[in-house]
């Protein structure tokens, strides 16, 4: 899925899986440019739609701790943090948030 502009240029993407009742977040992406004008916030809220929509009743992703502006937007849309995977991204070895959120 993505968001776009009023002028049609994608401004948020998604990727996610609906799989035995759940929506699975993947990846969620906002142009640098466009962070904190809501694309991000209004893409989770549709596909959280869609997912309850499709019978799912729950929707799960992993975040790192240290990106503070994503924690606030999934905590805004309800998600909890449910565990930790230690090490999770390769690229700092950072841990990644669990977290849960029902629909």
């Amino acid at each position: 899925r993505v968001a776009r502009s009023e002028k049609g240029s994608v401004e948020a993407y998604a990727s996610t899986w609906m799989v035995g009742g759940e929506l699975r977040i993947n990846n969620l992406a906002v142009r640098e440019a466009s962070r904190g004008k809501g694309y991000g916030e209004t893409l989770m809220r549709n596909l959280m739609e869609l997912a309850r929509q499709a019978g799912c009743q729950i929707a799960t992703l992993e975040v790192r701790p240290s990106n503070l502006a994503a924690l606030k937007l999934y905590e805004r849309l309800g998600f909890r943090e449910i565990g930790r995977r230690k090490g999770y991204y390769t690229d700092t070895r950072e841990d990644a948030l669990l977290m849960r959120a029902s629909l």
